[in-house]
C-alpha cells in the first residue's frame, strides 16, 4: 500500500472541511469589537482636530507683557473713541477690541469725518497726555503721532484714528500671524 505523508493537500482540504464555521456569537463579538475600534479612532480624530484648532487660534498676544492700566486725572478709565481712516468698519472694530482688552473704555466707533487718512494717530482731549501715549505704546503708534487737542466739552479722553498704515499696528500684526499659522 501506498501510504501518504502526513501534510497532503488532500488531508489539509478535508482538516478544514471539518472545522465548523464561526459561530454567530462570535462574528457579533467581532462585529461590536470593530464598532468600537472605529468609535475611539473617530473620538480620537475629533480631539486632535479641536487641540489643532484651539491651538491654531490662541490669542498670540497672551504671551506678551499686558498693558498697564491708565487712569485718566479723575480715577476713572479713559474713554476712546475709534476712528475708521481707511473705509473698512471691520478693521476698526478689530482695533476697538483691541483697545478695550488693553483696559480702555472704547465708547464709540465710527468713519472718521475727514475720510481716508495715511496714517494712524491719536488724539489726547482732556490733559492727559500720559494716557494716550499709553494707548499709542499698546498699538503701535509712535508717540510723534500722539497731539493734543483740549476740549473740555468732550465727553471722551482720547480719539484714535486708524489709518492705512492699519497692517504695521499691534492689532493687526497680531491677527497676521494668527493667519500665518
Amino acid at each position: 500500500m501506498h501510504n501518504l505523508p502526513d501534510d497532503t493537500p488532500e488531508q489539509e482540504l478535508q482538516l478544514s472541511s471539518d472545522e465548523p464555521a464561526a459561530s454567530p456569537r462570535r462574528k457579533k463579538q467581532q462585529q461590536r469589537y470593530a464598532s468600537v475600534a472605529k468609535l475611539f479612532a473617530g473620538l480620537t480624530i475629533v480631539a486632535f482636530a479641536v487641540t489643532i484648532y484651539v491651538l491654531a487660534n490662541r490669542n498670540s498676544s497672551a504671551s506678551k507683557e499686558p498693558v498697564k492700566r491708565v487712569w485718566t486725572a479723575s480715577g476713572k478709565i479713559p474713554e476712546v473713541e475709534v476712528l475708521d481712516g481707511v473705509g473698512n468698519m471691520k478693521l476698526a472694530q478689530h482695533a476697538t477690541d483691541y483697545i478695550r482688552s488693553a483696559g480702555y473704555d472704547v465708547v464709540e466707533m465710527k468713519r472718521n469725518a475727514e475720510g481716508v487718512e495715511g496714517k494712524s494717530f491719536i488724539i489726547d482731549h482732556t490733559g492727559n497726555l500720559d494716557a494716550a501715549k499709553q494707548l499709542a505704546l499698546a498699538l503701535g503708534i509712535s508717540e510723534t503721532k500722539v497731539y493734543q487737542k483740549i476740549n473740555p466739552k468732550l465727553l471722551l479722553d482720547i480719539t484714535v484714528v486708524i489709518g492705512e498704515d492699519y497692517p504695521s499696528l499691534a492689532p493687526y500684526v497680531h491677527l497676521k500671524e494668527r493667519n500665518v499659522r
